[in-house]
């Protein structure tokens, strides 16, 4: 039966297995990286009040929509800071 190694001594051993642990193995070399796909732009989201009810939620919600929703629906969104900020202030 082997003599189990020291605590002292089983450093050489893990630091000596490391070093040779793929030896055999090539380097693997890229000259050039891998393209990194373009993702495309969705539409930029701004924060709206909803002034009515309607399919986008209930008066003063704060939605996250896109900014030609705004532009599409003046009737029913209010992208001015000061409008969602009370908007948000009236949240509970």
């Amino acid at each position: 039966m082997a003599k189990a190694k020291t605590e002292a001594q089983a450093p050489d051993v893990v630091d000596e297995t490391l070093a040779t642990a793929g030896a055999d193995l090539a380097p693997v070399q890229s000259e050039t990286p891998a393209p990194v796909p373009e993702v495309p732009a969705g539409p930029q989201l701004v924060r709206a009040r909803v002034l009515c009810a309607c399919d986008l939620g209930a008066p003063n919600d704060v939605v996250d929509v896109p900014a030609q929703l705004v532009q599409d629906r003046p009737d029913v969104l209010d992208a001015d800071a000061s409008a969602v900020a009370y908007a948000l202030s009236q949240a509970y």
